[in-house]
């Protein structure tokens, strides 16, 4: 559990290496300052699908929002290589939720968090981990897929945050996780509106080969008072 302490000092010492923007990039969008929340009705989904439907298994999903509370966020994916292919894809993946509050201006992790398996095939351990910062929040996963867009071979997540001054702040990639292929495959972002975060995460895999063949983000609302 985060003291208070540690959350002053991180809300006075905030500041995260810039990385490569987006794609797409977005501006910056001014908000009042107030008390930061996750609105609950308004809901965005963005789907990256495949076209594939052989063997599919049903939806298998983490939901931040409905399993803990409003106040939990996708914070972190764990990705494990496939272990019995000559192609390189993720083959197990599993995502963290974490707890956030308001904290002078800012809104944080608290240091509550779970996480929770979202499919397993026939993988290698260990996984690679890719996560956002605690002053940050996930708006947007991108994914690298295989050379026809059959599968998703590797992704990353991107964070937003919001500065002292209640501004949106510059958004930021994480590291890339899972299998390398021989080429770099072609790249789909989903990214939601500007101060929207992502909640939850859902995905339908190939049951036969372990392959993701079509996965999907929902984006909520985030608000101040």
């Amino acid at each position: 559990m985060t003291s208070s302490c540690q959350v002053v000092a991180l809300a006075l010492a905030l500041g995260a290496c810039a990385m490569e923007p987006p794609s797409p990039e977005v501006s910056l969008t001014e908000h009042s300052q107030g008390l930061w929340a996750v609105e609950t009705g308004a809901v965005t989904t963005l789907v990256w699908d495949s076209g594939k439907t052989e063997n599919l298994s049903p939806w298998k999903s983490i939901d931040c929002n409905g399993t803990y509370g409003s106040a939990w966020l996708l914070s972190a994916l764990r990705a494990f290589a496939d272990a019995g292919s000559v192609d390189k894809f993720i083959a197990k993946l599993t995502g963290t939720c974490s707890s956030y509050q308001n904290a002078f201006g800012l809104f944080l992790q608290d240091g509550h968090s779970d996480s929770a398996v979202i499919f397993s095939a026939n993988h290698k351990t260990p996984g690679e981990l890719t996560e956002i910062s605690l002053d940050r929040y996930v708006n947007g996963v991108e994914l690298e897929l295989d050379n026809f867009s059959d599968y998703v071979q590797r992704l990353r997540m991107f964070g937003d945050k919001i500065t002292a001054s209640g501004e949106l702040g510059d958004n930021e990639g994480t590291t890339w996780v899972g299998p390398h292929g021989f080429l770099i495959g072609p790249l789909h972002a989903l990214m939601c509106p500007r101060a929207r975060v992502i909640t939850g995460l859902a995905l339908r895999y190939d049951t036969q080969k372990g392959k993701i063949r079509t996965l999907k983000v929902t984006c909520r609302p985030l608000t101040d008072s």
